[in-house]
């Protein structure tokens, strides 16, 4: 086959009288025919109509992606004549490299190829020659969207064909490559972000890349060459366009050389790091908090927040009322302090390495006691009301001078230590020294003298105690 391959390239096959075998093994190998739409035709050797199906709808997909991208109003370039496309798939690369150049003359050193010819001519056929990439699942046309986007872009923006973009001299590579991987992969940021890791030349560089480059400048970096265009100088893209319709190459050149130049430079790098950065979101919302005055509590704000690129993200934090509640961050740690009574809105915000960030806030009331008021009869007696009573008193008496009080079962756990009549006594002793401390008179009790066994805790005693330590803070 390769012989035969060598016979017609070189223009001998009467020598062997073999003229007329290319056509018989190209209707034999290439046996499957797809009609996409009005105007492209896939010839191929072995594809399920299930991946007929997937590769036209792709096609259709890239075609309104280009066609909205560029504006084009799907107005071809003056003169251009091809339009249709001629699709041919093999079945793998072996395949492609084996029957290819006997076929179209095309060399197969690369992942398939799409050839113009001249666009003018009537009887010329646009052709883009492909394999299967029988390496990934489902075995997809390899290149597919790319090689699409390559006819597209010579259909509707280049006029005249591939020479006379004058690619050594004339700028223009890093647009046709970019364009195609641009429109191919164009809402992909996550690519920004792997390409950016890798370190972004001058975009002034980008401008003047040919084939001669390496892999990453021929298409990582024209792609995101053509992303900041498009979104940040579409006109200037239209101008391009302009000039390109027109084949004025020479225009093109001038005005890329002396009107932009370098002066996107700083707008390029900012672009970069800016656009492959996904901000920080808002994953659990922090719920509103209500706290007993003097009280604190500690959250944990990484769980609120994550980061779509996986990254690291500091914290800060901030109150409407710092003086009713205070805010701090260690980390993801927020500690709230209750300073007084009333409400305030805490604002959390996580911010990623790119300087993006995510908000939310939430209110904080701050209330005299837990379950204020105690109401008789309704309101059952709890723990919680013995416990921050010991808090407060405590802290009184840290501030008259006296040491906390030892206090019988220093632990009260709901539902295990039963109340008992001491805890109350003791209640209303630590809280008499602190007002003797501080050269007030303790205040009277209902019940002054209770007996053991006798008399009930009731929610009057508890009401009072909390009145009288209100009093004294």
């Amino acid at each position: 086959m390769r012989a035969a391959t060598y016979v017609y390239l070189y223009g001998a096959c009467a020598d062997f009288d073999i003229c007329d075998s290319r056509d018989e093994i190209e209707q034999e190998v290439l046996s499957i025919h797809y009609l996409c739409g009005a105007d492209i035709y896939f010839q191929v050797q072995s594809m399920t109509s299930a991946q007929l199906e997937f590769a036209c709808n792709s096609l259709v997909g890239m075609g309104t992606i280009f066609h909205v991208q560029l504006d084009t109003n799907r107005e071809p370039v003056a003169g251009d004549l091809n339009s249709t496309l001629e699709v041919i798939v093999f079945s793998d690369w072996k395949e492609y490299d084996l029957y290819s150049p006997l076929f179209f003359g095309n060399s197969t050193d690369n992942g398939g190829i799409y050839l113009e010819g001249d666009p003018s001519n009537p009887s010329n056929q646009a052709r883009f020659i492909a394999h299967l990439a029988d390496w990934l699942p489902d075995s997809p046309v390899w290149n597919l969207e790319h090689e699409y986007v390559h006819y597209l872009d010579g259909r509707f923006n280049l006029a005249g064909d591939f020479d006379d973009l004058r690619i050594d001299t004339h700028k223009t590579m890093w647009w046709l490559e970019g364009l195609a991987e641009y429109i191919t992969h164009w809402d992909d940021r996550a690519a920004i972000r792997r390409y950016a890791k890798g370190g972004v030349p001058p975009l002034w560089d980008v401008f003047g890349v040919t084939y001669d480059g390496s892999s990453d400048e021929v298409y990582r970096d024209t792609h995101l060459a053509m992303w900041f265009m498009v979104d940040q100088h579409r006109e200037d893209v239209r101008r391009f366009r302009g000039f390109f319709r027109a084949g004025d190459y020479h225009g093109y050149r001038d005005y890329l050389n002396n009107v932009i130049g370098e002066r996107y430079e700083h707008e390029w790098r900012r672009w970069i790091v800016q656009s492959g950065n996904r901000a920080p979101e808002v994953v659990n919302p922090l719920p509103h908090r209500v706290m007993t005055l003097h009280s604190s509590l500690v959250l944990n704000v990484a769980l609120a927040f994550g980061d779509p690129n996986g990254e690291a993200l500091t914290y800060a934090v901030s109150s409407s009322a710092p003086r009713t509640v205070e805010a701090q961050v260690s980390g993801s740690r927020v500690t709230l302090s209750a300073r007084a009574l009333g409400s305030a809105v805490v604002e959390v915000s996580a911010t990623d390495a790119g300087g993006s960030s995510a908000t939310q806030s939430f209110t904080v009331t701050v209330r005299p006691f837990t379950d204020h008021p105690i109401v008789p009869g309704e309101t059952p007696v709890r723990a919680v009301h013995f416990t921050e009573l010991r808090t407060r008193i405590d802290a009184l008496r840290s501030a008259a001078g006296e040491g906390p009080f030892a206090w019988t079962d220093p632990v009260l756990q709901p539902g295990v230590t039963r109340f008992r009549l001491v805890h109350l006594l003791e209640l209303r002793s630590a809280l008499a020294a602190a007002y003797a401390a501080s050269g007030r008179p303790a205040p009277p009790w209902t019940d002054a003298s209770p007996v053991g066994g006798t008399t009930p805790i009731r929610a009057a005693h508890l009401m009072e105690l909390r009145a009288a330590v209100v009093a004294l803070e």
